[in-house]
Formats: C-alpha cells, structure tokens, sequence
C-alpha cells in the first residue's frame, strides 16, 4: 500500500536519552531533526516523508515539515487582516469553532438548526480584521429527519469558481470524505477531480491564494450502521484515493487528521476533542506564516 505511513508516539524523556528508527530509515525524532525540516508550504504529496509524525506530550509534530505552535495570541497575530475560507463538514466545521472561541470572535450563527449545520456562517467583523467563513461541501449531507435551506447549500466547485482575484482570499480549507463513504468511491474521486479543476482555474485567477485538503479522521462506532456506512475502512479508502488525486499537484497543501488521530491517545470520535482541532489549527497556520 503506497500510503502506509509510520505513526510514532514518543515520550519526551525517550527522545532525550536516544535516537529512533524505523525499519532501517532514519525516523524525523532524531536529534535536529526537527529543525531541519523545511517549512510547511504546498508540494507534491510524493515527497512527504516516510514517518507520517509522531506527538510530543499533546502536539502533533509532522515528519514533512515544521509545524509551529500558535499560542491565542499568535493565532491572532497570524490571521490578522486576513481571509479564511473553510468548506466541507462537520469536522472543519470544528475549526471555525475552535476560532471564534479561541480568538474570541463574533458570529451571527449560534447553534440552531439548519444554519449552524451547514453554514454559510461567519465571523462579524473585529479588530483584527480577520475574516472566517464555513460553509457545507454541498450535497451528500447525510442528515435524516432534518430539514435543509437549498440556498444555503452550495459545492465547492461553484464556490471556488465564484472567487475573484480582487477579494484576497489568503486560504480556502476543504474537507470532503465522511459523508461520502455511504456512496460509491467513483463518486467521491469524481468530486475531487471536479474541485482540482475547480483549484486550477483560481489559480489562474488568483495565484496568491492558498488551497489546503484535510483528510478524513478516525471515528467512534456505536451502531451497527457506523460499521456498515462509516468504517474506518473506507475513510481511509477514501483518503487515500484523495491522496492519489492530488499527489502531483504541487500548489495544493495537505492537513493529515488522520494519522493524528489512528496515533492520538483520545478515543476515537467523528468530531476529535479539542487538541486535535488546536493541532489542525498549528497545521494550518504553519502555512500562513511559516516563518511564525
């Protein structure tokens, strides 16, 4: 399996008193290593390294490049004056969360439904001048019993293609694979394929802006239809047919939720408990400003 990666939990007091390695290839825990890494910018997935990363106490520390970690005030510092888009589910859904809590931002949505689920929601404005909007991927939304608004709904592809070169969109964050899973894989890779055409139109457009995919993540499985729907099995099918469709695109970044949680010591859950979420925030704003 090409997309097999080696997950290490370290105890700190280990990595002080001896080097690691991984099937005869020097592992990223060596002493050094870490500062060596280049900084997180967009790059072909071919090139990611051979240990996925490794957690140090509750940070998640990649073994492709140097992950940062963004106090409150230095996720402020990094956001401001800037413009975040966040498309897909509910677990992107948690980093807008996590930012409107963390940096103490103003949103119109409070959680009610069905505009808390799928969005648009965003932030009001602030002082900082940060800008922070989620919204659903679009249809499958895989809710039973609930009633959607049509025109809140739109796909990434419409969305991607109705951004301007003159609104100075610094990121847009995807995250599409948990409410695929119910469906045929040709679906799901159809719907990427459709999104990096989509990226490379805008980038024609709007070369500045950033472009990241974050993967599936683990989850809980209470019920029999967790097992038959929604298994690990086929997340991880999922992400690594995403992997395989954008492995060469070298302008396209890459957030990995799901080896951070088949490695965290949390229980599994769709919706991973706040240090994941912090964790997924160092993985971003480590491409904003890399040199933080």
């Amino acid at each position: 399996m090409p997309w097999t990666k080696h997950i290490i939990l370290i105890d700190p007091v280990s990595v002080l008193n001896r080097s690691f390695s991984v099937k005869g290839i020097s592992s990223v825990v060596h002493p050094g290593v870490l500062a060596r890494l280049p900084s997180c910018h967009p790059t072909a997935l071919g090139s990611q390294a051979e240990v996925a990363g490794f957690y140090w106490g509750k940070y998640w520390y990649s073994g492709s490049c140097k992950i940062h970690q963004f106090s409150a005030k230095g996720a402020i510092s990094c956001l401001q004056n800037k413009s975040v888009r966040l498309l897909g589910d509910s677990t992107i859904r948690q980093l807008f969360e996590y930012y409107v809590q963390t940096v103490k931002l103003k949103t119109t949505i409070s959680k009610k439904l069905p505009s808390w689920y799928i969005g648009p929601m965003e932030v009001l404005k602030n002082k900082y001048n940060i800008d922070i909007t989620f919204r659903f991927h679009g249809y499958p939304i895989g809710r039973r019993g609930h009633w959607e608004i049509v025109s809140y709904i739109d796909y990434v592809v419409n969305f991607l293609d109705s951004v301007r070169d003159d609104e100075n969109v610094t990121v847009i964050v995807l995250a599409l694979g948990a409410h695929f899973t119910k469906h045929l894989p040709s679906v799901f890779e159809a719907r990427i394929q459709s999104i990096v055409g989509a990226i490379h139109r805008l980038r024609e457009r709007s070369p500045q802006t950033l472009v990241l995919f974050k993967s599936g993540n683990t989850r809980e499985h209470k019920v029999l239809e967790h097992y038959l729907t929604n298994s690990d099995w086929a997340t991880r099918d999922l992400n690594s047919r995403l992997k395989r469709i954008i492995s060469g695109e070298n302008h396209v970044g890459f957030l990995d939720a799901w080896d951070m949680t088949n490695a965290q010591f949390a229980a599994h859950n769709v919706h991973p408990p706040p240090p994941h979420i912090e964790n997924i925030s160092n993985q971003m704003l480590s491409y904003i400003c890399p040199k933080a």
